[in-house]
Order: C-alpha cells, then structure tokens, then sequence
C-alpha cells in the first residue's frame, strides 16, 4: 500500500470519491478504512494460501528425504516390474500347464511299454526261452524308458532370445508322434507292442504285414529295423 494523491479516485470496495490510497500490487485505491481490510486480506491470502502451501510442500518434501522409494518415479519403476512379473508368471503358467499334459501322455505311453516289457519278461521266464541277446535288449529297453521318463526327446523347452527384449520367451513343443504302425497280415505273424514290433513264426513260408495308414498320394517316411536273431 502507499501514496497518497491530489486527484482523489473513487474506493474500489465503497465506490465513493474519497480514495487516497494506492495498492502497488493490484493498483486499485481506496478508502482509509477499506485500505486496513484490503491489507488484513492480503494478510489472510497469505497465511491461507502461500504459508499454507509452503507447509505442506515442506512436509511432502520431508516425507520423500524419510522414504525416497515414496517419489512417483520409483512408483512408476515398482508398477512396471508389478506388470512384468505377472506377464512372466501367466507365460510360465500356460508353459508348465502345457508341460504337464505332455508329460501325462508320456507317462501313459510309458507305462504301457513298461507292460509290454513285463509281459515279455513273464512269458520268457515261465517258456524258460530267453538267451543273452534278450537279456541284453530288455536291459537297453528298460534303461530307454528310464531315460525317455526323465529327459522325453518328444518336449523340448525353447527361449526365444531374438526378440527385442531382455527377457526371452519360453515356450513349450512336442514333437510330432509316431502314428503309423503294422496293424494287418498275412502268414505266419505276430504282431506285439502296440503295433510297433512284427515278429515272424519259426516257419519259412511267405509272409506279408501292412501298416495302419492308406495313402494316395505325396511321399512318406517310415523308419524301421530289421533283426535276426536266431538261426534255424
């Protein structure tokens, strides 16, 4: 607030032409007595708003100086590593829920091989008909099968680190099953594991054996082993 003027101006709160004081801040006059209230409001202005405002950034920065980890950047790094991990762990859980489906088959395949293997055993040991070479092949089977539960060739677990990201994704592939096996015949054979093994009788007359599938066209691969192991 300040001067005084010879050319009286009218209050700006009462309107009458008696001004005498000049505000240097909002450069409006007034009267003597609305000059005091215009200055206890400025007065109030003060208190409630900038010391209030004053206060209560100097607590917040108090609050930050106490607990850093507090600052919206480190809430934004906190939110982005919430996120991450639960995208990470929906990926891992459709991956260990696709594992555990393959493994189930798997484990079923297995165990009817280990039958298979039992019923062989069974067999042999009551005919009292089994030399070296079977035993040796039970032995190799068997140890196949430990081996193929633990480790199975058919599920492989692949990271895709070309993506552009730190984190690779993991992802889960089976390989595809072997789907043909002999299943019709004409002669003198047997056929046992699940149609995965044709066994000739001790005659030597012609025999023929078919497998499952019937195709009309395109090119297929079959692998199979042939084995003698006996001489008449």
């Amino acid at each position: 607030m300040a001067s005084t003027s010879s050319n009286k101006s009218r209050c700006a709160t009462c309107g009458k032409n008696i001004g005498t004081f000049t505000c240097r801040g909002c450069s409006q006059d007034f009267c003597l007595s609305h000059a005091q209230e215009h200055r206890q409001l400025l007065g109030k202005q003060m208190d409630e708003d900038v010391i209030l405002m004053h206060d209560q950034f100097q607590q917040c920065l108090n609050e930050q100086v106490k607990q850093p980890s507090l600052h919206p950047l480190m809430k934004e790094i906190n939110e982005w590593e919430k996120q991450s991990i639960e995208k990470i762990q929906l990926v891992a859980q459709v991956a260990r829920q696709k594992v555990l489906n393959i493994i189930s088959k798997h484990t079923d395949n297995v165990i009817i091989a280990l039958t298979s293997i039992k019923e062989q055993l069974s067999r042999a040991r009551d005919d009292d008909d089994f030399f070296e070479s079977d035993i040796n092949e039970w032995k190799e089977n068997l140890e196949k099968l430990k081996t193929d539960l633990n480790t199975p060739k058919a599920i492989t677990i692949k990271f895709d680190d070309k993506m552009n990201s730190f984190i690779p994704k993991i992802s889960v592939h089976k390989e595809r099953p072997i789907t043909e096996r002999f299943e019709r015949f004409l002669g003198d054979i047997q056929i046992e594991e699940n149609g995965q093994l044709i066994t000739h009788g001790n005659s030597n007359a012609h025999a023929t054996v078919r497998g499952k599938g019937e195709y009309s066209s395109g090119q297929r691969l079959f692998r199979f082993k042939i084995e003698n192991k006996r001489t008449s």
